[in-house]
């Protein structure tokens, strides 16, 4: 995903073929990572790296890699 947030541009993208996690990356640097606790869980969270986002950009970019895990675990019901 390609964010526009008010002061900057942000990317979101996998971190590997094989893997849940996801990168949030500003001007291509890692400033937070999104990743299950566990392969088997719903649990997860957010280890950010950097002030430069606000804590609303946070939550709405966790929001999105949610929907993509729902997705791609073939959940598509609301």
């Amino acid at each position: 995903f390609d964010v526009q947030a008010a002061d900057y541009s942000l990317k979101v993208r996998a971190e590997g073929v094989m893997t849940r996690t996801m990168l949030v990356e500003v001007d291509n640097k890692i400033v937070a990572r999104i990743s299950p606790l566990h392969p088997f869980t719903r649990r997860a969270s957010i280890r950010t790296y950097s002030e430069i986002c606000d804590f609303a950009t946070y939550v709405f970019v966790f929001w999105l890699v949610t929907v993509v895990w729902k997705r791609n675990a073939g959940g598509h019901s609301n």
